[in-house]
């Protein structure tokens, strides 16, 4: 088959799903299964944009105050927009994705990256709110979409076109996520690296704002991954920029890499205050170099009350520094050669 037959089958495709979500019977925010209409967005509407309610189950905000007739064509002319729906879902979020419609590997999608809300015990719980987010073309122009699987459902969110991307239109969307969703004020939904997909199970991962690209495993002991961003923070003395953490299905499998600011300039001197801060032991695994630089590797046989893990599956925790700042990589439960790449391919941008 060839790529321009790939994108008309992936724009017809395109086209049904619209029109699926254009017409399924939806589920109000409240939760209540007697019902199939969405709650008003109402008060939280952000500035400059005006709600229509097209039926009892589709709202759609535009910068327009009174919709225009655009007859039977298609809703993208209704100009720049932010679309919200709900499904049922009933099944966990990829396989639900799985079986409705949606391949991230078409040629219609440009980026698309799994993340989660988490409760703040970096494992995957029923606690957790899991997201997808899909930039796609659409048959006019490319469009940011997301799905917000929560409580057995599945919220559908999208804005259009995708650009610009800036502050103002992101926070617009996100504000009606969040109106319609759990996810707090102060809970990160945004992801501003570029995640690309790689062969074998692997993808590139690339954050200009904090300097830095590297490999991850998509999957790790045979569990998908999901993808989380955090902001600046500080602990004793040491202030983190921010950083990227990285969810596998599994209990124990994690990720996170962070870039950071410290009053010390040596892994030697990294060492001596990590070991007082934690209040156990942590052992010296030997050095390596990351993008030609001194990195010390440790691990620990047991943290926090967790049970051991055998060789290949330690928590690890790598750093080093360059041009001042220090880089840290933490894996939970990786296969060490999946580590081993994931230091292979870090830069420092």
């Amino acid at each position: 088959m060839t790529k321009s037959h790939k994108i008309l089958i992936g724009i017809i495709a395109l086209l049904i799903i619209g029109g699926v979500i254009y017409s399924v019977h939806l589920v109000d925010r409240r939760k209540d299964m007697t019902k199939n209409e969405l709650s008003d967005v109402g008060i939280n509407i952000p500035p400059g944009w005006y709600e229509h309610r097209l039926t009892g189950t589709h709202i759609i905000l535009t910068k327009q105050e009174d919709l225009p007739d655009i007859g039977a064509t298609e809703g993208y002319a209704y100009g720049e927009q932010i679309n919200i729906s709900v499904l049922p879902a009933g099944i966990p979020s990829k396989e639900w994705v799985s079986q409705n419609f949606m391949d991230l590997e078409d040629v219609l999608v440009k980026e698309a990256a799994w993340s989660i809300v988490d409760n703040g015990d970096t494992i995957i719980d029923p606690g957790d709110i899991t997201f997808l987010r899909v930039e796609h073309e659409t048959p006019a122009e490319p469009q940011l979409t997301y799905y917000v699987f929560e409580n057995g459902r599945v919220y559908v969110f999208s804005l259009y076109p995708l650009e610009p991307q800036n502050a103002e239109r992101l926070d617009a969307l996100e504000s009606v996520m969040r109106s319609y969703t759990s996810i707090g004020a102060d809970e990160r939904i945004r992801i501003n690296g570029a995640v690309t997909a790689l062969a074998d199970g692997w993808s590139a991962y690339r954050n200009e704002e904090l300097g830095i690209a590297f490999e991850y495993p998509s999957i790790v002991n045979g569990e998908n991954i999901f993808v989380s961003e955090f902001g600046p923070s500080e602990r004793n003395g040491v202030a983190t920029d921010g950083g990227v953490s990285f969810y596998p299905d599994s209990r124990f499998g994690f990720i996170s890499i962070s870039v950071a600011r410290a009053p010390f300039t040596t892994v030697e001197d990294w060492f001596d205050w990590r070991e007082e801060q934690v209040g156990y032991s942590i052992y010296k695994d030997g050095e390596t170099i990351i993008d030609g630089q001194r990195t010390l590797i440790t691990h620990t046989p047991q943290e926090a009350g967790a049970p051991l893990h055998p060789e290949e599956n330690r928590w690890r925790t790598t750093v080093f520094f360059k041009n001042g700042t220090l880089y840290k990589i933490f894996t939970r439960a990786v296969p060490y050669e999946d580590v081993q790449k994931i230091w292979e391919t870090f830069q420092v941008l």
